[in-house]
C-alpha cells in the first residue's frame, strides 16, 4: 500500500489469511489451544518465502540485507520457542486456558528480553527496538511530568 501497489497487498492479505486459518485449524486438531498458539508461530515461517517474493517485487532488497534487519527477531523467537517448549514439558497438569496463559506470558517475557539483549549486544542499532524504547520513554516522561 505504501508504495502504491494495493493489488499486491490484497493478494498478500488473502494468502496470509488462508494460510493462517489452515494452520490454526490444524494446530487446534493437533494440540488444542496450545496447538493454536504454536500455529501462530509456525504460520509466518511457512509463509516467509511468499512474503519475501512479494517484497522483492516491490523493492530491491536482497536476502542478505533482509536477514541482517530481522536476525534478532528470529533469534529471539527461537529462544522464546525453546523456553516455552521446556516450560510446557515441566508444568503440572493445569486447565488448558491457564496453561496457555502461563505459556503466553512466559513466551512474551522471553521474547522481549531476548530481543533487547540481542539489540544491546549489537550496539543498539537504529531499528524497531530503538523506536519502541524512545516511544516508551516519551510516554513515561509525559505521564510522570510534574505540572508547573
Amino acid at each position: 500500500m505504501a508504495v502504491g501497489k494495493p493489488e499486491l497487498a490484497t493478494v498478500a492479505f488473502i494468502i496470509s489469511a488462508v494460510l493462517r486459518i489452515t494452520v490454526l485449524v490444524g494446530g487446534y486438531y493437533w494440540n488444542g489451544l496450545i496447538g493454536v498458539a504454536q500455529a501462530t508461530v509456525i504460520a509466518p515461517m511457512i509463509g516467509f518465502p511468499f512474503y519475501y517474493f512479494l517484497l522483492r517485487k516491490v523493492i530491491d532488497l536482497d536476502l542478505r540485507t533482509y536477514f541482517r534487519s530481522i536476525w534478532r527477531s528470529i533469534a529471539a523467537s527461537v529462544l522464546m520457542f525453546l523456553a516455552v517448549s521446556w516450560l510446557d514439558g515441566i508444568l503440572p497438569v493445569l486447565p488448558e486456558a491457564i496453561r496457555l496463559t502461563v505459556l503466553t506470558l512466559t513466551g512474551t517475557a522471553f521474547f522481549v528480553g531476548a530481543q533487547l539483549i540481542l539489540w544491546r549486544l549489537s550496539k543498539c542499532p537504529v531499528g524497531a527496538e530503538a523506536h519502541v524504547l524512545a516511544l516508551a520513554r516519551e510516554r513515561l516522561n509525559a505521564r510522570y511530568r510534574c505540572a508547573p
